[in-house]
């Protein structure tokens, strides 16, 4: 059952991942190699994001930036970005937080995981934190020199400081549910 679980989240979170404008199509791509192409790195990113995800259940508060760069490093020649990555790793960490229905402390096992960076939640920051400027797309973000971007980091920062200032303060994942569909921010 774990192995149907983690499918179902790890093929919702790539398809987050890799929609709409988010992954891009060579121009002289066929359909065919476009899709092999995704095949190819969802076989290659499925061990690091499991891994992530197990270390998280066992308590080893794994830092989400590793499995994030495995994966940049793996799949830079099918142009599997930065961007793409951190939403590939994050959302999955997003979808298997939902087992902490009800249950407090299983949910610090994600207190050191990201809040997803999307068009949305950068919208929520900026209209939070007046000082947080975006000029790019989250899924053309690159990694460079393997370096995590500047701006990825100051967005985590940013929504760490905003989830300690919350009346309950929270986890970065937990601003995501938060905010991800509310004009409350």
């Amino acid at each position: 059952m774990d192995k149907k679980l983690f499918s179902f989240v790890y093929n919702m979170a790539f398809r987050d991942a890799t929609l709409r404008n988010a992954f891009k199509r060579n121009q002289e791509e066929r359909d065919i190699e476009f899709h092999k192409r995704k095949d190819r790195i969802k076989l290659y990113a499925e061990d690091y994001v499991k891994n992530y995800i197990v270390q998280i259940y066992a308590d080893q508060y794994p830092d989400p930036y590793e499995p994030i760069k495995n994966i940049c490093a793996k799949c830079k020649d099918d142009h599997f970005t930065f961007g793409n990555a951190q939403k590939l790793v994050n959302m999955s960490a997003k979808y298997m937080f939902l087992s902490t229905y009800g249950d407090i402390e299983k949910r610090k096992k994600f207190k050191n995981c990201h809040c997803p960076m999307d068009t949305i939640m950068i919208n929520v920051v900026k209209r939070n934190d007046k000082s947080f400027k975006c000029s790019i797309g989250w899924s053309k973000m690159e990694l460079s020199e393997n370096d995590i971007p500047v701006l990825y980091k100051d967005f985590q920062a940013k929504v760490k400081a905003l989830c300690d200032k919350e009346k309950e303060p929270c986890f970065p994942i937990e601003y995501d549910y938060l905010y991800w569909d509310s004009e409350e921010a």
